[in-house]
């Protein structure tokens, strides 16, 4: 991963250094851009509570957020570019990233134009310690659906619902929490 941050001020605030930023203060107001392969879910919808499997719950629908269907391989990584703004009262980033050839699979589709993930994040911090974030994002893939899957035993074509069965190129996924 690529890591850049551009300096909108000249105050600086002291940060906690992490695996995936070392820096001990970072201005106050800041764009930064990160391109690579990477974790959406290191990025977005990120909470003092339910963040590192390692030092907290053991849940992996807690630490890699349930409600959240963000792009990933198997492994939980994608290829993505981020452009994050920050200022002390709030953030927001946005996330483009590649998405699997079959859902949670090693392989990422290439082509952009048909096969994509977008986050948007807003973060607002209006009193210290409090964090409230609305989080949407557009997933574009070869998808299956669940309601032609359904209809199809309804209707007594098939025997069983097989997502698979019914993949469509430039099927979107959306939901904004």
């Amino acid at each position: 991963m690529v890591h850049m941050t551009i300096p909108l001020s000249r105050e600086v605030v002291d940060t906690t250094p992490n695996g995936l930023a070392l820096a001990a203060h970072v201005p106050t107001r800041r764009l930064e851009i990160r391109v690579g392969k990477l974790g959406m879910a290191d990025f977005f919808d990120v909470n003092a509570v339910g963040g590192d499997s390692h030092l907290q719950f053991t849940n992996w629908t807690v630490d890699n957020n349930g409600a959240y269907d963000y792009a990933a391989d198997t492994r939980g990584y994608t290829y993505a570019a981020i452009v994050e703004y920050d200022s002390p009262r709030w953030s927001v980033r946005f996330g483009e990233a590649l998405m699997p050839t079959v859902a949670n699979g090693i392989d990422v589709d290439w082509h952009v134009s048909r096969a994509r993930a977008e986050n948007l994040e807003l973060e607002l911090r209006p009193l210290s310690g409090l964090a409230v974030r609305v989080l949407g994002y557009a997933n574009h893939a070869n998808m299956g659906s669940y309601d032609e899957a359904v209809q199809g035993v309804l209707s007594g074509r098939e025997v069983r619902p097989d997502v698979v069965a019914h993949r469509a190129q430039g099927r979107v996924k959306t939901d904004v929490r």
